[in-house]
């Protein structure tokens, strides 16, 4: 499944990727890319999206042209490609290909990956090239041209509370008046409430089901959504 996830995974465990020697243009990616070293935002792109669409050789975006075999070094043909597949606009998702451009008229100056779409006007981005390193940036809207969008697959939340949980349990959160509430817990079902923790001991004896402790109220209602 080709998740945006897969993809950013990538991109952060190459942080802090530099160059060899530096100022030279010449790393792990560019060797792969496989043109000579040459500015490597655009092929760093390729290679987490070939990583999250399952063969780091292959370009296989759905729908999206590429240059290469392995994908796109060049950004203003990054950017068209994605135009002409209808997957290019201003509105940005997490794991979307960012395009900046520094100048009026520019068609594409750099890119990267969208980590983050933080609501103020701002994205949260990791990007290849830039100062030479693969870094972590926070970046203005201003400057950004457009979002390409990859078309990954939805992914389920594998990391929530309610997916670790077992099929029932029991569990209590705290009051402000210091007795506490004991609710079940279903594998299907936001949470029921059984009775005030301090009466619920046989109940939950009988119930033949585990017992998960006391739980955050914030917990709490993220299960309950």
């Amino acid at each position: 499944m080709a998740t945006a996830k897969a993809a950013l995974d990538w991109m952060r465990f190459n942080l802090g990727l530099g160059e060899s020697p530096p100022g030279s243009n010449h790393n792990f990616i560019t060797d792969w890319f496989g043109i000579g070293d040459a500015a490597w935002c655009a092929m760093t792109v390729s290679r987490a999206l070939n990583e999250a669409f399952g063969n780091p050789n292959l370009w296989q975006v759905p729908g999206v042209g590429a240059d290469f075999r392995h994908g796109t070094a060049y950004v203003p043909n990054l950017r068209r490609h994605f135009i002409d597949a209808g997957q290019f606009n201003a509105t940005p998702q997490v794991g979307d290909v960012v395009i900046f451009g520094w100048t009026t008229g520019s068609d594409g100056d750099h890119t990267g990956l969208v980590e983050e779409v933080v609501g103020d006007g701002t994205v949260i981005t990791l990007e290849g090239n830039h100062n030479d390193e693969l870094v972590r940036m926070r970046r203005s809207l201003g400057v950004i041209l457009g979002f390409g969008h990859p078309g990954y697959e939805v992914e389920r939340n594998r990391d929530s509370p309610r997916a670790k949980l077992p099929e029932m349990l029991t569990y209590d959160i705290a009051t402000p008046d210091g007795n506490g509430q004991t609710f079940l817990l279903r594998s299907q079902g936001p949470p029921v409430f059984l009775a005030k923790a301090t009466d619920v001991e046989d109940l939950r004896q009988g119930a033949g089901v585990p017992h998960a402790g006391e739980l955050s109220r914030e917990l709490h209602a993220a299960l309950l959504g």
